[in-house]
């Protein structure tokens, strides 16, 4: 919760599904933590989250605690304004997020940490041509994890984009345009080969749309093997735009009669 408690800079909660039986688990401090947005993420009996001010730096950290408010530990401690706005996810034994201003370049990053607060790692730096200020969670399938960015890209209005685990292999999926969408924020579902999420601005009434997007990779096209009269085709794979070259065009036509 982003306010409430003692010092109004958030508290942890728990309230059953009958919608009695509210308690607080945990209150922030500021040096604990301040303004928390988005989801917990359980484990077992420890809830793991972020909160984008607060902690030493006054930039946001990472914190656990158990479910009955006990063992509260900050993990992690960001600096540079990182402002981590979003959820963590948990997969395979680690913890992945974003933040909308922190990495090398000051446009949010993408980053990795162990349950117990060791071994962060800093897998992506967006750089404005990639995406910037992501403000939402990552959502993982498999060594995939998708994401949006509420602006940069090609148009800086936004896109979405795909990236292994290990960081090493960033995939535009979506550059938002105005047209079909502007500033996109929040989580995307994946559902079979599709995602779907929304923006907040953009669309036919610059009011916002809810858009889906297809993750199937592109389908390779077997090239022509080049020789001194013949074709290329590149690039290869394409999404349906690609260029033929004739390295011999006169050639080319003669041996075609």
């Amino acid at each position: 919760m982003v306010g409430g408690g003692p010092s109004n800079d958030g508290v942890v909660f728990v309230i059953d599904t009958a919608g009695s039986g509210y308690d607080t688990v945990m209150t922030f401090n500021g040096v604990s933590g301040l303004g928390a947005y988005g989801s917990l993420v359980r484990a077992g009996n420890i809830l793991y989250g972020m909160t984008p001010g607060g902690g030493v730096n006054n930039a946001g950290n990472i914190f656990s605690v158990h479910t009955d408010g006990t063992a509260y530990k900050n993990m992690y401690q960001f600096s540079n304004v990182s402002t981590p706005n979003g959820s963590l996810t948990l997969a395979g034994g680690l913890l992945y997020g974003m933040t909308q201003f922190g990495g090398t370049n000051g446009y949010g990053n993408i980053f990795s940490i162990d349950t117990d607060g060791n071994g962060y790692a800093d897998l992506f730096d967006f750089n404005d041509s990639l995406g910037a200020y992501p403000l939402g969670d990552l959502t993982i399938a498999g060594n995939l994890m998708y994401g949006m960015t509420s602006s940069g890209g090609a148009s800086h209005f936004g896109n979405v984009f795909s990236i292994d685990t290990s960081g090493h292999v960033f995939t535009v999926i979506l550059s938002f345009n105005g047209a079909n969408g502007e500033d996109p924020q929040g989580d995307l579902i994946l559902s079979g080969n599709l995602l779907y999420g929304m923006a907040y601005a953009g669309g036919t009434d610059s009011a916002g749309v809810i858009f889906k997007v297809d993750t199937t990779p592109p389908t390779a096209i077997n090239a022509v093997t080049p020789n001194t009269w013949g074709i290329n085709l590149y690039p290869n794979p394409n999404y349906g735009q690609f260029t033929l070259a004739f390295n011999n065009p006169l050639r080319f036509w003669k041996a075609s009669q």
